[in-house]
């Protein structure tokens, strides 16, 4: 079906606070209480908020595992599907978080990051937590309806749900 305008019936809007992650939440005594709008054919499907995510990993031998170096994230808001832009021409802002892979960052990296932050926030942290804590509160934020990668299902999202659950990450 995807995305779409409803129709809820009787819905109770203060019953459920904070049940959830989502901006609006609603409660309905019955399933078929919700229902595509009818009419909705006339109307514009509603815009969707996208973020398109790059991870960089290093294997760490000892652990026998992968772990992040670098994510990067690029946030479209106000997407209408039947808009043919390409992306590159949408609006976007983007963002990019990154730790040494060691003890430090090569010298006058983290100046240059800071001096490019112009063209997006580049942001350094120490450890993989931090950079993991940053993602899941701009995740939060940004509410995407989509997120997308280029190796997004078979790798990247596996080893960052597994880098959040390993770092306890809250």
């Amino acid at each position: 079906m995807g995305p779409c305008w409803l129709n809820i019936k009787d819905a109770d809007f203060s019953s459920l606070q904070n049940a959830s992650h989502c901006k609006l939440e609603v409660l309905v005594e019955h399933p078929n209480m919700v229902a595509p709008l009818r009419d909705s054919e006339n109307l514009e499907t509603p815009p969707l908020t996208l973020m398109s995510l790059a991870m960089r990993t290093t294997f760490n031998a000892k652990d026998n595992k992968l772990e992040i170096l670098a994510l990067s994230a690029r946030v479209y808001e106000k997407v209408s599907l039947s808009d043919t832009t390409p992306a590159e021409k949408l609006p976007c802002r983007t963002f990019t978080l990154v730790r040494p892979n060691g003890s430090a960052f090569p010298g006058g990296f983290e100046k240059l990051a800071k001096d490019r932050s112009s063209k997006g926030l580049i942001k350094t942290f120490k450890q993989e937590s931090e950079i993991l804590m940053f993602f899941l509160a701009q995740l939060d934020i940004v509410d995407p309806d989509v997120i997308l990668g280029h190796q997004l299902e078979g790798v990247d999202y596996s080893v960052l749900l597994n880098r959040i659950h390993e770092k306890k990450t809250p």
